[in-house]
């Protein structure tokens, strides 16, 4: 699903409460900025890499923490002996749901489709082995408002040519374009998983992960009838995080066992109006029938930048004594965050009229800055560890 809005709440709680383990190493949306808990617009795991999945909702083992809802854990597929692999897409467009809503005709255009494969096998029969699977997701969501004109559900009482007009206006007297009309909201996912598995002895095994997500979502802001914001005033939020470590497990004896594993996951989050930074946001206020229409940049976006990095180091041993288990280790997480969230960096404009736009009489003026006067000189960089 859309990562901007599917939540998955367990016992009750947020999805930013929830800890999303692969192979042991949480997977989540470190800084909490999306509402699912996921470090990007959709799921981070593709199903064809899941071997198994399991939903604890109150575990009572040591080794589980960083979490208030539930912990969802996944164990990735391995390769084997033998070759084996999958091909598949699927399809959730427009062509498979209704086209009215108690009794209302609607007549939306959209997508929804996935594409993916995955391989895996020996590199030396018996030793070590692969597993590769990767899956592209491109989803579109409608804008339910739009001009007259524009053939979007709800009109509003701008029309697209006034639209038009002042997109033409704006290029002529301010020097950008503030693109026009909008229909969807789009959202873009792909996730690739790589696993490596070797079999040192009959004591040891070695399994090296690497996974990556890369998504752009791009969110319109048409949500009502009488305020009207042209494309530039929408934002690319793009998110990519990259994931690597390794897992050791050794059998020392048939009642002493050992888990030593390292996973280091980056995340890097932008958001930027399509038009780019360095361009002002303006309001006009009662016009063309409506009672706000903004263009430009959206201010929140003007400096906008997040990254975070989190290192998890685990030794775990495991003694059996009969009918008894001794669970002891130690487990770090390192954190490494860096934030900077501007707002009104780039400036914003309020005209009373359009004329007054035109003219460049704006009635209001407001821009902020951190006191060095640069992006970095507001950024929050910090560190911290568990």
């Amino acid at each position: 699903s859309d990562g901007q809005d599917a939540e998955l709440s367990i016992a009750g709680g947020g999805g930013r409460t929830n800890d999303i383990l692969v192979d042991g190493s949480s997977y989540n949306d470190d800084f909490g900025l999306n509402a699912s808990g996921y470090p990007g617009q959709a799921s981070p795991i593709n199903l064809d890499s899941i071997e198994q999945l399991n939903v604890r909702v109150a575990p009572s083992s040591i080794e589980y923490s960083n979490f208030e809802g539930g912990v969802v854990e996944i164990v990735t597929k391995g390769g084997t002996n033998e070759f084996k692999g999958s091909l598949y897409g699927y399809d959730r467009g427009d062509s498979l749901v209704g086209d009215s809503v108690d009794g209302r005709d609607i007549d939306q255009t959209f997508d929804d489709t996935s594409e993916g494969f995955s391989i895996g096998g020996p590199i030396i029969k018996d030793k070590a082995f692969f597993f590769v699977a990767f899956e592209s997701n491109d989803k579109t969501t409608p804008i339910n408002y739009g001009p007259s004109g524009s053939g979007a559900p709800f009109a509003q009482p701008i029309s697209l040519a006034q639209v038009t007009q002042i997109q033409a206006d704006t290029k002529s007297v301010y020097g950008f374009d503030p693109l026009l009309y909008s229909s969807s909201n789009s959202v873009a996912n792909e996730n690739t998983t790589v696993r490596l598995d070797f079999i040192l002895s009959d004591e040891h095994r070695l399994q090296v992960n690497y996974r990556e997500t890369d998504s752009e979502a791009l969110r319109g802001s048409n949500d009502d009838t009488f305020n009207y914001h042209f494309p530039s005033n929408e934002y690319f939020k793009p998110e990519m995080t990259e994931s690597e470590g390794f897992l050791l497990v050794s059998n020392w004896t048939d009642n002493f066992s050992t888990e030593v594993s390292y996973n280091s996951k980056t995340t890097e989050t932008g958001q930027s109006s399509p038009i780019g930074h360095d361009t002002a946001q303006f309001r006009i206020n009662n016009a063309f029938g409506m009672s706000r229409i903004y263009l430009g940049v959206d201010p929140y976006r003007s400096a906008n930048d997040l990254a975070t990095t989190v290192e998890n180091t685990k030794v775990k041993g495991i003694y059996d004594i009969g009918n008894h288990s001794i669970t002891f280790g130690y487990e770090e997480k390192a954190y490494d965050i860096y934030n900077v969230f501007i707002a009104y960096q780039d400036g914003a404009y309020t005209f009373n009229s359009y004329e007054d736009f035109l003219a460049k009489k704006p009635s209001n003026y407001s821009a902020t800055n951190s006191r060095a006067g640069t992006e970095l000189g507001g950024a929050a960089a910090f560190d911290y560890a568990l």
